[in-house]
C-alpha cells in the first residue's frame, strides 16, 4: 500500500511540474518566435533543466516552406524545406527555479540565401510588405544522449515526416517532463500582416506669449494641523516620524510655444 501511495504521490508530482512549466511559459511569454531589430528569427523554448545522464540537444532546425496564406498554418505541397545547423554561436539560457528557457538564433538572411526563387520571393514580398503576409516552420533537429554519447537521432519534423515529432522523441526515453519538447516543434512565424503603429500628425500651434494668456501659476506644498514641516531657524525641522501629511500640487493649463 505505501508503495502505492508513493507511486500516486510520484505520478502526481512528476504531472504538476509539466503543468507548471507549460503555464509559466505561457504566462512569462517565454515561448515566443519573432524576429527581432537584427534580424534574427528567435525561437524560444522550455525545459526542464537537465539532471539526469539522459538528456536531449538540439543540434539544429528545419525551416519549412508554407503555403503563400496568411491565414492557414500549413505547409507547402513543394514539401521544400532546409537544414540549419549553424545555431550554438546565437543560444543564450535562464534557468529558473528548475526551468531552462532557451533562445536559439537563426537570422532571416540564412533562409532568404538558401530557398527556391519563388520561395525567396514570397519571403520577401511579406517582409517589404509589397505581397501577403506567409508563415514559415521551425522544427527542431535533435539528438539523445546517454552521457557524452550520442545514443540515437536525429528526431526531426520537416515534410514528408510531418507528425513525426515531437511524439517520437517524448516516448524515446522516460523524461520527467516531456511536455518541454514539445516547445521545439511546429513553431510557426508569420512574417509579414503586422500592422505598424499609426504615428499621429503633430499640428504645431501659432507661437504664443504667456504675457497674454492668464499668469503661470505653479506651486507644491505640504500641510499639516500639528507641525510645522519647515522652520527656517531649525534645520533639523521636517516630517516627524508617522504623521500624516497631505500634499497638494498646482499648475496652470496651456499649451502651444512660448515665443
Amino acid at each position: 500500500m505505501f508503495k502505492t501511495l508513493y507511486c500516486i504521490k510520484k505520478y502526481f508530482l512528476l504531472l504538476t511540474v509539466s503543468l507548471l512549466a507549460v503555464l509559466f511559459c505561457t504566462e512569462k511569454s517565454k515561448c515566443n518566435l519573432y524576429i527581432d531589430d537584427d534580424g534574427y528569427v528567435c525561437i524560444e523554448t522550455t525545459d526542464k533543466k537537465r539532471t539526469s545522464n539522459i538528456w536531449y540537444h538540439t543540434e539544429g532546425f528545419s525551416i519549412s516552406r508554407c503555403v503563400y496564406n496568411p491565414c492557414a498554418k500549413q505547409l507547402h505541397g513543394s514539401h521544400e524545406y532546409m537544414d540549419r545547423w549553424d545555431i550554438s554561436a546565437s543560444y543564450a539560457e535562464t534557468t529558473i527555479g528548475g526551468i531552462a528557457y532557451n533562445t536559439f538564433r537563426v537570422h532571416i538572411n540564412e533562409l532568404l540565401g538558401g530557398a527556391s526563387p519563388e520561395w525567396r520571393e514570397e519571403v520577401q514580398k511579406a517582409l517589404d510588405g509589397t505581397g501577403p503576409a506567409v508563415y514559415i516552420r521551425y522544427d527542431a533537429i535533435m539528438y539523445v544522449y546517454h552521457g557524452d554519447i550520442k545514443w540515437s537521432g536525429p528526431y526531426i519534423n520537416p515534410p514528408p515526416y510531418d507528425g513525426r515529432n515531437p511524439s517520437e522523441l517524448q516516448g524515446a526515453e522516460p523524461w520527467a517532463n516531456p511536455s518541454g519538447i514539445a516547445t521545439h516543434y511546429n513553431r510557426y512565424l508569420l512574417i509579414g500582416g503586422q500592422k505598424k503603429p499609426e504615428i499621429p500628425e503633430i499640428v504645431e500651434d501659432e507661437p504664443i506669449s504667456l504675457d497674454e494668456k492668464s499668469p503661470l501659476e505653479f506651486w507644491t506644498g505640504n500641510f499639516s494641523d500639528e507641525w510645522d514641516l519647515y522652520n527656517e531657524s531649525d534645520p533639523y525641522s521636517g516630517i516627524p516620524s508617522g504623521e500624516s501629511v497631505t500634499n497638494k500640487a498646482k499648475a496652470s493649463r496651456w499649451w502651444g510655444q512660448i515665443a
